[in-house]
């Protein structure tokens, strides 16, 4: 099981970071048109 989650971790924060960089695009082109 540790060697599942050692495995993954790098996969969940790629995924956590990619979340945040899209939100903060999506909130930059929000603020843009305004």
């Amino acid at each position: 099981m540790y060697d599942f989650l050692i495995a993954a971790l790098p996969w969940v924060l790629f995924s956590t970071a990619l979340a945040i960089v899209l939100t903060y695009m999506n909130n930059s082109k929000k603020q843009k048109k305004k």
